[in-house]
């Protein structure tokens, strides 16, 4: 899977603009539904409000690159903006549980809809514009193909990171948490803590989402911060499932390109969108690369130890 990003990476050079960006928006929203995947799928969290926290680090990016911030210091400002976000999302909602958890998240994400539409420091209904990039940085990440590199970089990192937390102790016990919350109490784990810190590295990773955003789409309005964002998000997981690091990316490709390869009209297209999540849950209930994965890699064991007996008694 690494080999075949590589691959598309390295095509990309000769890509023309409209297909580098097609690509690029599906790294971006996989990194997106990679933060969301970490609290959903590993600590059962499922929040509406993570393409919020998306929408308000596009809107620092934007805000930052246009009084002239430097590129490392945006950066870091999206990732601390979408680490408080999360933070002050998780607060009130982190001793909820299930559709009282996601119904929770989806009220404070229209909430700061809401308030975005009537705030005229940046930009009220009109929302963002990026400006002519004249802060350092901001011109080379506004290219398309700079920009796939990064966000195919950010994806790679965030995934090998999101690996090594869920095999850590941090990582052991957020998935107590998700499986039994009253035992996991009873020996001591933290709740409260845990989740919180979940909520604020999954804000994070959204938040470099926020980022390339901002840069690739040149603008952010109040709806980026409404909940659309974060159902688009949950669609991608539904599709893609979140046991596996590629399947964000996948779910996110689906969703994303698909549309943009049909010549049929939006209604069609979202039509389409909605036969093909019938057809996921229908078909693959935990999404397509973990029912791909759990048929292939026994597959691939089986004929590994076949070769290797067949070698031993040659």
């Amino acid at each position: 899977a690494a080999v075949a990003i590589a691959l598309v990476l390295s095509a990309a050079l000769d890509l023309p603009k409209n297909i580098l960006f097609l690509i690029a928006t599906v790294f971006v929203y996989g990194i997106a539904a990679l933060g969301l995947a970490f609290i959903y799928g590993h600590g059962g969290m499922l929040s509406i409000g993570h393409g919020a926290i998306v929408g308000a680090a596009a809107y620092a990016a934007i805000g930052a690159s246009n009084a002239g911030v430097p590129l490392p210091v945006t950066a870091v400002v999206c990732l601390i903006v979408g680490g408080i976000t999360a933070f002050a999302f998780g607060l009130p909602t982190v001793r909820l549980h299930g559709h009282y958890f996601a119904i929770t998240t989806f009220a404070a994400a229209e909430t700061m809809r809401v308030t975005a539409e009537n705030l005229p420091a940046i930009g009220a209904t009109a929302g963002l514009t990026l400006l002519a990039p004249r802060a350092l940085g901001v011109a080379w990440l506004s290219n398309e193909r700079n920009l796939l590199y990064v966000a195919a970089a950010i994806y790679l990192v965030a995934a090998a990171g999101s690996a090594v937390l869920k095999g850590s102790v941090f990582g052991r016990q957020l998935l107590a948490t998700r499986e039994n919350e009253t035992l996991a109490r009873a020996v001591g784990i933290p709740l409260t803590r845990t989740k919180l810190l979940a909520s604020v590295v999954s804000g994070a990773v959204c938040g470099a989402a926020g980022l390339l955003f901002g840069l690739l789409n040149t603008y952010v309005a109040p709806d980026h911060v409404g909940a659309s964002i974060g159902v688009t998000l949950i669609l991608i997981l539904i599709v893609g499932g979140t046991r596996h690091w590629l399947g964000p990316l996948t779910g996110a490709a689906v969703y994303v390109a698909l549309p943009n390869l049909t010549a049929f009209s939006p209604l069609v297209d979202q039509i389409l969108i909605g036969l093909a999540l019938i057809a996921a849950v229908l078909l693959v209930p935990e999404g397509i690369v973990p029912a791909v994965s759990d048929r292939v890699y026994p597959a691939i064991r089986r004929l590994t130890f076949r070769g290797t007996g067949a070698g031993g008694r040659a």
